[in-house]
């Protein structure tokens, strides 16, 4: 069902006591992968890389904060009543809360041999990856990239594609999900400079390394 490709580490033993037959496969955020590049890698020094939004997600967000004050200010001054104004408004503060809430970084410092994030807007509806979250370095088993099927369905079209987590797998078999988006050429970038950086195996389920090949 998947395949590992190691990479070069002085002390395998505690990665090597293992397999990774025992980790779950299924998505972690299954309907939850968005059809473009959302987030990346960011290098901040040697021992410090973040897992940022890209542009074009920080573009989306802004948009749907310009659509929603150009509403309000047609709504303004047309003299329409408090319930435009009012949707308009909270439209706008949505993109905003967006932008500042998902701008949040998720921090892999291997110095300070920690995986974090320390969330700017924690209590963000239906994002509940903004939680708090902290892991240590040691305690991870390898980097894992598999293949889900997503599909944009409003009514009765749908339009089916496939996205990629990319997902830290810890020695107790849980994961934690990095990005999932379909653009698998980064993706898989992205995972093969990871699996470098942190000296672990890379794990890609077979759809996965079949649409890579």
């Amino acid at each position: 069902m998947h395949r590992s490709e190691t990479t070069n580490h002085p002390d395998r033993s505690r990665l090597d006591e293992v397999s990774n037959a025992d980790t779950a496969w299924p998505p972690i955020n299954p309907n939850n992968g968005q059809t473009y590049q959302n987030r990346r890698i960011r290098r901040i020094s040697s021992t410090r890389w973040e897992i940022v939004p890209t542009l074009k997600a920080h573009m989306i967000y802004l948009y749907l904060t310009l659509f929603g004050l150009v509403i309000f200010f047609i709504s303004l001054f047309t003299g329409a009543s408090l319930l435009p104004l009012l949707f308009s408004f909270l439209i706008s503060l949505t993109g905003l809360l967006l932008i500042y809430g998902e701008s949040t970084p998720i921090v892999i410092d291997r110095q300070a041999g920690v995986v974090y994030r320390d969330p700017r807007l924690g209590i963000l509806p239906g994002h509940k990856e903004n939680r708090h979250t902290s892991h240590s370095i040691d305690s991870l088993r390898a980097i894992q990239v598999l293949r889900e099927k997503e599909c944009l369905c409003a009514g009765e079209s749908q339009h089916p594609y496939f996205s990629y987590e990319l997902n830290l797998v810890f020695l107790d078999g849980s994961r934690f999900n990095l990005m999932d988006h379909a653009d698998f050429t980064k993706l898989n970038h992205d995972a093969r400079l990871l699996a470098r950086f942190l000296r672990l195996p890379l794990w890609v389920d077979d759809l996965s390394a079949n649409a890579g090949s």
